[in-house]
């Protein structure tokens, strides 16, 4: 939710790519903020092993934050999902943090931002892996990086922005997320992925 009208990203009718809705981000101080604090009713927290699907188009011209729990504290486990341009195209980066700053960084780079994609961004024993439209396109593993069960210490999940809306605000449009709090197989990565680009017309 977001109950600050100056910072509500808004919902826009008609997609030019495929005609659906969106919401889009301006880049300057809209973000959101999921009404609980947790996606999760029974731990309050987002589970480290999770996949996270993005139906999104990036429009980004700095280091941007599109989903984020506790992004930017220090000394807690936190994840975000960063949108970054790098001159002739666009990087998508999932970085996790542990308890003592263990990380594992994973990123792929995308065109600039003409079209949306569908990511899938999954999380499973100290490895990220990050797929694009059904493709798996990189994988990053730490030996290092504790395994602690869950993201939170009371903290929203928050969409657009780093945690709390300070900072690092996303410009893009953002058709749907869908979060699953457990490793979800390849297989099914897959169907999902497959599932969405139907939905919204993405070759």
């Amino acid at each position: 939710e977001q109950t600050t009208l100056t910072k509500m990203p808004s919902y826009e009718y008609k997609m030019s790519d495929n005609s659906y809705p969106f919401i889009s981000f301006d880049g300057t101080n809209d973000f959101m903020e999921c009404v609980d604090s947790s996606i999760n009713f029974d731990t309050k927290d987002l589970l480290e092993d999770h996949t996270i699907f993005l139906v999104t188009r990036d429009k980004s011209e700095q280091s941007a934050f599109i989903l984020g729990v506790n992004a930017g504290l220090s000394n807690t486990p936190q994840m975000f999902i960063e949108a970054r341009f790098a001159g002739s195209y666009n990087i998508l980066k999932a970085n996790y943090l542990d308890d003592d700053n263990d990380v594992v960084s994973n990123d792929i780079n995308i065109s600039l931002a003409s079209v949306s994609n569908v990511f899938a961004l999954h999380f499973h024993n100290k490895t990220s892996k990050i797929y694009g439209n059904g493709q798996m396109l990189n994988s990053v593993t730490n030996s290092d990086f504790d395994n602690f069960g869950a993201y939170g210490v009371g903290n929203k999940m928050t969409i657009g922005s780093d945690n709390g809306g300070t900072a690092r605000f996303f410009k893009g449009d953002i058709q749907e997320i869908i979060i699953f709090n457990s490793s979800l197989s390849e297989e099914n990565i897959v169907k999902i992925s497959d599932y969405l680009q139907h939905k919204y017309d993405i070759a």
